[in-house]
């Protein structure tokens, strides 16, 4: 028998290739990556290697997030004029409120250029352009760099990273036309993927059955109706509508109920394991490849591989080289919402599973029922931090739905896979399809039922930094006091918990009753002017880009608003007055300082501000004569030439540019 692997090799690189990816993310120069990586290699030549190793790794993560940074559109694209683009789609998806496209574009104007990555945002309703459509449209493309205005920037610029999205715009439906389809092997598992859709729709199923299954074996959530997903959030169930760990964890269970018979023979057995690892990577491949079910399948390949050679892996070695495969693919990865769920939930029922289940194991029913509760609660220990981070709410009554849904949600995708496998208009489909419609309505009324208890879960939760470093701090201190179980370790994390908890309320962010914000990530610039829980929204911009400029705006808004108590966000262009704040025609006040903001051509009026933007067409030596004001402010989307030419006009007033 040969030694299991009773450690963590994979640990070293891994915290070495974060290392690496965090200083190209952070601006960091190469420099220090070679010196990182200089000092390792003199630490391995000293046999100091955990250390050695991790710094040696750390130059790694930087030249491949270096490699893998996305290439930015032209400039002349993002200058805030109109161009007709040509690209291929590379991801489609729908909503209530808007059709979204990625699209690789490689051609502005009829000319070719460097491919590039554009997000495309079109009305909702019609028709959807699926994966691998070639489309040329029209539209108005903003680079994607995006101002520190609001904590919600580093989660936008992770996601635009990740998808290698370097442009933004709204594009008219009417001047969006398929030229085209390139077929790929992306197309053709997106092919396959809707014939399961087409049997899903034929069986029978009700609206929220077929969303709901949609979501548990094709990890698509465009026809999940907003009620339910609503009610699995309030309930602390909406990790089974995103593919994770536990879905791969069905299909081995499927799998090992039709293979069992190759349990008798002998030397069929690892057969039985190499069939089970391809069967997890073809559900991972038909799915689309979300990290989670990838970081799942490498878990299980590694554990299953060491069956089949005779060594047993360890959890904490295989999910390292889980992250360390995911990272070389996509290092930025590194900053996704899914993966930090999925990796987290797994550390915290590693931690605390365990410790969590007193019965006795060789009580076998009651210690495996009551694994189902601990490693719940471990999973939503784990995953408390991430939650907050990305989602700011936290659901208290998970424990009841999360052991109904352990119990039914097996039942619920075996269902889904044999009316998959089954043909079109089968009668064992309808019949299949009524007790699946019957299950997901249970479901549905268990969820709501249990996110109407009060304090079923907390909301508007947005810490700051140090808050969630203090959280982390409180997490990992409970881990250790019950992993290692002694006195000393008990007393230390005990202070450790009350020192958190001690900072975290003394560094708690207050906000003043009445606050201005100039947010420079739209078209043109924003103002978000506050009183107390009331919000208005005054964006400077054209009449056709409203709609854009909502999308966008409301995406940065969300941690804004919730952490200040905001109860009414009103966005408008006209006239309005909120407190201290007002806007009649071209002037606006905010308290006892006036703004005039151009839009025709004969006003002039006497102002502290003069704000000029792109819908501003005088010519500025006119502009000049009529306007008298202290200081001359210019949106970013004013060309550089058009800037230049009114801070001549205006010298030698003090002009800034947004």
């Amino acid at each position: 028998m040969k030694a299991p692997l009773s450690y963590v090799p994979a640990l070293q690189p891994l915290m070495g290739w974060i290392a690496g990816i965090l200083i190209w993310w952070s601006g960091g120069e190469a420099v220090w990556a070679c010196v990182a990586a200089a000092i390792g290699l003199v630490l391995l030549i000293m046999r100091r290697h955990v250390l050695g190793f991790a710094l040696a790794t750390c130059v790694c993560g930087y030249v491949i997030a270096w490699l893998a940074a996305p290439t930015s559109a032209p400039a002349v694209c993002t200058d805030g004029h109109f161009f007709e683009y040509s690209g291929q789609v590379v991801m489609s998806r729908n909503s209530a409120e808007s059709q979204t496209y990625h699209i690789t574009v490689d051609s502005v104007a009829g000319n070719g250029c460097a491919s590039f990555v554009a997000e495309v945002f079109t009305s909702a309703g019609g028709h959807l352009h699926p994966r691998g459509t070639r489309l040329h449209f029209i539209a108005q493309l903003q680079s994607t760099d995006l101002p520190k205005d609001f904590d919600t920037q580093p989660t936008r610029r992770a996601y635009y990273a990740e998808h290698a999205i370097t442009a933004q715009g709204f594009a008219d439906k009417q001047k969006i036309k398929a030229v085209g389809f390139d077929k790929s092997w992306r197309t053709i598992i997106d092919g396959l993927r809707s014939r399961v859709l087409h049997r899903l729709a034929r069986c029978g199923l009700s609206d929220a059955a077929f969303g709901v299954l949609e979501a548990m074996i094709l990890a698509q959530t465009d026809d999940l109706p907003a009620d339910v997903r609503e009610n699995f959030r309030a309930a602390g169930i909406a990790h089974v509508l995103a593919l994770s760990g536990f879905h791969v964890g069905v299909i081995v269970l499927i799998m090992e109920l039709l293979l069992w018979p190759l349990r008798i023979f002998t030397r069929l057995r690892q057969l039985r394991l190499l069939l089970m690892i391809i069967a997890v990577w073809a559900f991972a491949l038909i799915v689309g490849m979300p990290w989670s079910v990838i970081r799942a399948a490498i878990m299980l390949s590694v554990y299953l591989l060491g069956l089949i050679i005779g060594r047993p892996a360890n959890p904490y070695n295989s999910l390292c080289v889980a992250l360390l495969v995911i990272l070389a693919i996509n290092p930025f990865a590194l900053f996704s919402a899914g993966l930090h769920l999925s990796v987290c939930a797994v550390l915290g029922i590693l931690l605390f599973t365990r410790i969590l289940n007193p019965i006795n194991p060789r009580r076998r029913v009651a210690f495996n029922a009551m694994g189902v509760v601990a490693a719940s609660v471990g999973a939503v220990l784990g995953t408390l931090v991430p939650t907050i981070v990305h989602f700011h709410s936290l659901p208290v009554a998970f424990l009841p739905a999360n052991i109904a849904m352990a119990v039914v949600m097996p039942a619920m995708m075996i269902g889904g896979i044999l009316i998959a496998a089954l043909p079109t208009g089968c009668a064992v489909s309808a019949w299949i399809g009524m007790a699946e419609t019957w299950m997901v309505d249970t479901t549905d009324s268990l969820a709501q039922w249990i996110g109407g208890w009060p304090m079923s879960t907390i909301n508007n939760l947005y810490f700051s930094n140090i808050e969630i470093a203090c959280l982390i701090a409180i997490i990992a201190s409970m881990a250790v006091a019950v992993n290692l179980n002694t006195k000393r370790w008990y007393a230390m994390s005990a202070v450790a918990i009350i020192v958190a908890v001690g900072a975290m309320i003394a560094t708690h962010e207050r906000y003043d009753d009445e606050e201005v914000v100039v947010l420079r990530s739209s078209p043109c610039a924003t103002f978000l002017l506050r009183h107390h829980d009331s919000l208005m929204v005054v964006p400077m911009c054209r009449p056709t880009d409203i709609y854009y400029v909502k999308e966008r705006i409301t995406r940065n808004l969300d941690a804004y608003i919730g952490s200040r108590g905001v109860n009414r966000a009103t966005i408008t262009t006209g006239d309005f007055s909120l407190g201290n704040f007002s806007r009649r025609g071209e002037v606006m006040m905010i308290g006892n300082r006036s703004i005039a903001i151009p839009t025709t051509k004969g006003h002039s009026a006497k102002s502290d501000y003069l704000l000029l933007t792109s819908l501003t067409k005088e010519r500025p030596d006119s502009l000049a004569k009529r306007y008298q004001a202290d200081t001359v402010l210019l949106c970013p989307m004013l060309s550089l030439r058009r800037a230049r030419a009114l801070q001549q006009a205006f010298s030698p007033t003090p002009t800034r540019r947004l």
